[in-house]
């Protein structure tokens, strides 16, 4: 229920949000994957407003001065087929953690610092997976400081639709905070991987990437635990349900 009346406050605050996020259609053709692949090199070297449309044509090795034109429309469009492509890449990875966090529940073993985890892990699989996954990640990080509003409250609202769905964990686990406390727990869980994870490629160059997600990872985890535990004690000393069956 608070789902979706979160969602509703969103849209007032946000009409912009009522626009459909994903791009239209299929990815089938050659040409359309060549020129998103190479839109999120380029986007996620530069930022989205320092990729241009000629340096992403002219690196996809497309002759054709329309070809973008003709499969997206302008910018807008292909920016969207990216962040498409993002969301593809993401959502089996966020239904494993999910199903892997229900199984818990399930089992009365589900823990705050096992819902950092598996809310973190989409994001540090997904740029642990390969080239193109750190491509996604450093996409995200610069949709989410970008100047133009509709690029970052559109990814926020990309990252709230993929990661809402455990909210309900959160509310059993925090039961003393408020619905807008957990929801931005969950969101600032998500943001803050996306942004260790590209500053470790800023900033790590000479370190394998592997090594910079395990590391960045249990950094992101213990700075995590410590916001959870403070905001579910910022207003009573009470333990979730969870924890009181466990501790007795």
């Amino acid at each position: 229920m608070f789902q979706e009346n979160h969602a509703r406050l969103l849209l007032m605050k946000f009409p912009e949000i009522r626009k459909p996020f994903l791009a239209s259609g299929a990815d089938t053709s050659p040409t359309r994957r060549s020129l998103v692949q190479t839109a999120l090199e380029q986007i996620a070297q530069y930022g989205p407003h320092g990729a241009t449309l000629s340096q992403i044509r002219a690196s996809s090795g497309q002759s054709n001065r329309s070809a973008i034109h003709y499969h997206f429309g302008n910018k807008s469009g292909l920016m969207l087929a990216v962040i498409d492509h993002i969301e593809m890449r993401l959502v089996p990875l966020v239904e494993s953690c999910y199903c892997v966090c229900e199984s818990q529940r399930k089992e009365g073993v589900l823990t705050k610092d096992e819902l950092i985890r598996s809310v973190a892990c989409p994001v540090s699989t997904l740029f642990k997976q390969d080239a193109s996954g750190q491509h996604c990640v450093r996409v995200l990080s610069h949709l989410l400081h970008d100047s133009d509003s509709s690029n970052s409250v559109g990814t926020h609202a990309l990252l709230w639709r993929l990661f809402g769905s455990f909210l309900p964990f959160a509310e059993v686990l925090l039961p003393a905070s408020s619905p807008q406390v957990r929801a931005k727990l969950l969101l600032f869980g998500v943001i803050q991987m996306v942004e260790v994870l590209t500053f470790s490629v800023v900033n790590a160059e000479t370190r394998s990437s592997e090594a910079i997600v395990l590391h960045m990872t249990e950094t992101d985890a213990l700075q995590l635990t410590k916001h959870f535990y403070s905001a579910s004690t910022a207003t009573t000393e009470c333990a979730s349900p969870l924890e009181k069956e466990k501790s007795s």
